[in-house]
């Protein structure tokens, strides 16, 4: 239905491969939805091996690990150089003058980088879950309440690493607008997907989106909602998202500015407070221990911004491919682009064969009608355990109807308020009043600016 769904037991399967994870039930237990059995629970794609399977993969594991270690900070580095390279180079690619031939090889290009982005990003994000279990391990061992109440806010802290970095990135973009007081106005009175148009036509306009939203969107512009998704436009395909948080910036100018000025971030007299209580050797561990942590989640946000921008670069090239074909008849819209299949869209690009062959109407209205089918469904869980059966979604659905909203908070503890439901972001986001409960069916790191 148009979200990223997590298997967590296929996932947990490929962690539970490395000696730290090989206990799959911290994964499992972390990212599993409620109405799952774990006692019950084995997973179908198996555990970690025993015997010298065992002792090669441990081999393997350790080896791999110390030279990962020991290059992780100038690999993140190189990833950020290489990420900001290929965003230049493709803003300044016109993919329109490219012929089938041209896109097939620029396409390989783009997966390449896709395969090696998403190949750097991930043993950042394994160790640091992997420090993470550790670090949740020994707090609650040895500093009981204490350690849980530091491995939360932890925990908050390094999730909310680039949203937080994006947010002080729109304010100051704001800051330069309300100095321009006609580039303000712009964003202000002219009609939301008229405003880029009117920026560019305005010579203070032009002067803003030059000297302040370029610098921007090359730092910030591959993010979106629901990153993985390709049908989504990035805020440097579309910034009206961005034109959006200006304006609820603009408005509320003072409780933003006390928002961003909060120390967002555990200090190192913070934690020492806390590991002050526990003997040296055990103060020394743990300290070690958050180190990782910290150290492993910085480095994953620079090199997911690298796995975002190749996601962005494929993206350009399928949207190519829609406008053509819909230039040809082929597609009503460019819209039409989610219901095609990637191997298609490869098959077109790779040899001669007319589109009209590949791309057939009658596939395309099929693939529509299972894409409203599926619509039509319960909404799946975004984590399942290894198949989702849509047959017991189904019931669950009939047994919970009634008037109220059942959903998962994403913070703890109570509040009361009015409910706003969500379901356009981009348009609804300057109707937000202060207060709100918002209750929408998907939300991702991309909202919080």
């Amino acid at each position: 239905q148009g979200h990223v769904y997590l298997n967590v037991s296929y996932h947990a399967h490929l962690l539970g491969q490395c000696p730290p994870t090989k206990n799959q039930e911290h994964f499992t237990r972390r990212f599993v939805s409620e109405e799952v059995d774990l006692d019950q629970y084995r997973n179908p794609f198996g555990a970690y091996p025993k015997g010298l399977k065992g002792l090669r993969s441990a081999n393997f594991w350790a080896r791999t690990t110390v030279a990962e270690m020991r290059g992780m900070a100038a690999r993140a580095q190189h990833m950020a150089t290489a990420r900001l390279y290929e965003f230049d180079r493709s803003r300044a690619l016109d993919l329109s003058l490219f012929d089938r031939r041209e896109l097939h090889v620029e396409l390989g290009r783009y997966l390449v980088n896709y395969h090696d982005m998403h190949v750097g990003y991930m043993p950042y994000y394994i160790n640091a879950f992997g420090a993470y279990g550790l670090m949740t391990e020994l707090c609650a061992k040895w500093l009981g309440d204490a350690g849980a109440n530091l491995q939360n806010r932890l925990k908050m802290d390094m999730s909310s690493l680039r949203t937080v970095a994006s947010a002080q990135d729109i304010w100051e973009l704001t800051q330069a607008a309300q100095a321009r007081p006609e580039v303000l106005r712009l964003i202000r009175e002219t009609p939301l997907e008229k405003v880029a148009d009117a920026l560019l036509a305005d010579v203070a306009g032009q002067e803003f989106w030059e000297g302040h939203l370029e610098p921007f969107l090359r730092e910030n512009g591959v993010r979106g909602r629901q990153e993985m998704e390709l049908t989504n436009p990035r805020w440097v395909d579309d910034p009206a998202y961005v034109f959006q948080m200006i304006r609820r910036y603009a408005d509320d100018s003072t409780a933003v500015q006390e928002i961003l000025a909060r120390d967002r971030t555990t200090t190192g007299e913070d934690i020492e407070e806390v590991l002050a209580r526990l003997p040296r050797m055990k103060r020394a561990t743990l300290r070690k221990v958050i180190g990782l942590y910290i150290g492993n989640s910085t480095l994953r946000e620079v090199a997911r911004m690298a796995m975002v921008t190749s996601i962005w670069q494929v993206r350009n090239i399928v949207y190519e491919v829609a406008r053509r074909l819909t230039e040809e008849g082929l597609l009503h819209s460019v819209d039409e682009v989610a219901y095609l299949e990637f191997q298609d869209i490869q098959r077109y690009l790779a040899g001669d064969e007319p589109a009209r062959d590949i791309f057939t109407r009658e596939r395309i209205d099929e693939a529509q009608r299972l894409h409203d089918y599926n619509n039509r469904l319960p909404e799946p869980p975004l984590t399942f355990m290894g198949e989702h059966d849509a047959t017991r979604a189904l019931q669950a659905a009939v047994a919970e109807a009634g008037t109220g909203l059942t959903g998962l908070g994403s913070s703890p503890g109570r509040i009361t308020g009015r409910a706003r439901i969500i379901e356009d972001l981009v348009w609804q986001a300057d109707e937000f009043q202060v207060g709100e409960i918002l209750v929408t069916r998907y939300t991702d790191a991309s909202w919080t600016p």
